[in-house]
């Protein structure tokens, strides 16, 4: 499959070993060695496995000088150079063999993704189209779910929603195209459809963590925080080792302020990720709000152990050592967080404030 299909995985065997082996072995004597096509686009898909792009597409020009009149190998090479991100030069060689009659949906899926990778994705989707067109029916569905897929990976989630839409109407009930449905909708922010989706799949398989997080972030983005904070909740229970559902279920018990609970997920949440400098500052946060300043302070302070370079830690671990008269440390984290991010006009007046303090020995923040 000249797509990339999920469902296929490539494994090298011995015969494909000891084809790279004999090809590495003409190299190595600069010999010059017949291979047939097949032979060559294995070789080719070796070293594209192995993510050596410059031998494979040394390779793909070996082949297609052998072979001077096989467009098989002339597509070949532009699949390469298309792993290689030179699209420029792909798409001019699709246009020749185009322009000499060449007419499959193998040249219209590349020259759509030719187009997408220069940016222009009303012409990529032309041909994408046309591809589809071309594309026997019992290949349809992969097909479409690859085309939204690379689509979605260059944040063209309109033009993706289209191919998902259509492979919806192929397979309602396949739970790839509806977990794709619900994604790219959230992404669009039509929030109601995602989570229509969302629940259709969670209603398949009820026991997947990932979807009731996918659910809880779309009721958090709807402000329903008591629908988040439930899926969110559903989430933990199932993997207690979804960072990210421990992590939204804190921030979701801040939204209401619930502050206990919030630091209390934020603490099992750093269990898995003890290096995260911005849960550290959103509990430390949550303990100003409980007026805690000891535990507030030494949460800013592990904040900036681990990120030196975090201008929100030293800032609230300068307002923390203001707070309790600790000048000389107040001015100095405050002064690293402004000269962090110099253009953060409060981090500068904050700064200022201190120096008034420090010389008046006052207390006012």
């Amino acid at each position: 499959m000249w797509w990339d299909d999920e469902d296929t995985t490539f494994f090298e065997s011995a015969e494909v070993a000891a084809l790279v082996h004999r090809y590495e072995n003409m190299v190595k004597h600069n010999r010059a060695d017949y291979f047939d096509e097949e032979e060559y686009e294995t070789i080719v898909e070796h070293y594209l496995l192995v993510n050596k792009l410059s031998e494979a597409l040394r390779v793909a020009d070996c082949g297609s000088r052998q072979h001077p009149f096989s467009d098989d190998m002339k597509l070949c090479y532009v699949n390469v150079l298309l792993e290689k991100k030179e699209a420029a030069h792909a798409l001019q060689l699709l246009q020749e063999m185009e322009a000499k009659g060449v007419n499959d949906s193998e040249l219209s899926f590349l020259t759509g993704m030719a187009y997408m990778q220069l940016g222009n994705i009303p012409e990529a989707t032309v041909y994408f189209d046309k591809c589809t067109q071309q594309t026997d029916d019992e290949d349809q569905l992969s097909l479409l779910l690859n085309i939204a897929s690379d689509l979605m990976e260059k944040q063209e989630y309109a033009a993706a929603l289209k191919y998902i839409k259509t492979a919806s109407e192929l397979a309602p009930g396949d739970m790839e195209v509806i977990n794709e449905m619900a994604f790219c909708n959230e992404r669009l922010n039509n929030l109601d459809e995602s989570l229509y989706y969302y629940e259709k799949y969670i209603k398949e398989e009820p026991f997947n963590d990932n979807v009731w997080y996918n659910i809880g972030t779309v009721y958090a983005r709807k402000n329903d925080y008591q629908q988040a904070m439930q899926a969110f909740n559903f989430a933990v229970t199932l993997n207690e080792k979804n960072a990210s559902a421990y992590y939204n279920l804190a921030n979701t018990y801040v939204q209401q302020e619930k502050y206990p609970e919030a630091i209390n997920t934020f603490q099992a949440f750093l269990k898995l990720e003890p290096d995260n400098s911005t849960a550290y500052v959103s509990m430390a946060a949550c303990y100003e709000k409980l007026n805690c300043s000891g535990e507030a302070l030494a949460a800013y302070r592990e904040a900036v152990i681990f990120d030196d370079n975090f201008a929100e830690a030293h800032y609230g671990l300068a307002v923390a050592y203001a707070n309790t008269n600790k000048w000389e440390q107040a001015l100095q984290h405050m002064y690293r967080a402004a000269t962090l991010e110099p253009g953060c006009l409060e981090y500068w007046l904050q700064l200022g404030n201190i120096l008034l303090q420090s010389r008046g020995n006052k207390k006012t923040l």
